[in-house]
């Protein structure tokens, strides 16, 4: 099984929208951190005929106060149905504090063969939420690129479909405006150093 685990409710659409839709297989989606949004994700999921969504509901991360109000131990229970054979898509973990605890918490709990992770769009083209920091640092050593994926057509179908299903989300199309006004291609990438500590 393909599954998706997406921290917030447009992740998915938004990271690697055009991944699935140039034909490549999602069997379910996963969102981890509540929001106003997470029923627009099902809706997302029904139209796209994606088998399965699951929202885990969990209380989200602030950006400037990262406060951890449920367990890590919920959130692996409520995931433990993952098997070793299935293949484990997210965001890479870049521009976004609970974007990173979730990378972190999937690469030292879930024991499976197979993980792609998808830079975060538009987080991880904000220098401002970089850091001002390149997006080559935060990727160093640890993770290589695989894949890329869209084209023109395919992103202008990727955020007519975040306008239609995501009304609560667009506020992103004036704060993150730069990033959804041309093309930018979805990057896929796998890890070559798995760190065990979870609060790296």
């Amino acid at each position: 099984m393909v599954i998706f685990i997406e921290p917030h409710c447009d992740d998915f659409i938004l990271s690697a929208g055009m991944y699935f839709l140039q034909n490549n297989p999602v069997d379910k989606v996963i969102t981890v951190f509540n929001s106003n949004g997470n029923e627009e994700t099902k809706n997302l999921c029904k139209f796209l005929e994606i088998k399965d969504y699951m929202d885990l509901g969990m209380c989200n991360l602030d950006w400037k106060h990262p406060i951890i109000l449920f367990t890590i131990t919920e959130i692996k229970n409520r995931l433990s149905f993952i098997r070793k054979e299935d293949t484990i898509l997210t965001v890479l973990g870049v521009g976004n504090v609970a974007h990173k605890f979730l990378v972190e918490f999937l690469i030292n709990t879930l024991d499976v063969n197979n993980f792609i992770f998808f830079r975060d769009f538009p987080h991880s083209y904000d220098r401002m939420k970089l850091k001002e920091i390149d997006f080559a640092f935060y990727t160093k050593n640890r993770f290589k690129l695989v894949n890329k994926y869209g084209d023109n057509p395919c992103f202008k179908t990727k955020i007519d479909l975040f306008k239609k299903f995501y009304p609560t989300q667009h506020s992103l199309l004036w704060f993150e405006r730069e990033q959804f006004s041309s093309f930018v291609e979805e990057e896929a990438f796998r890890y070559n150093l798995i760190h065990k500590n979870l609060w790296i």
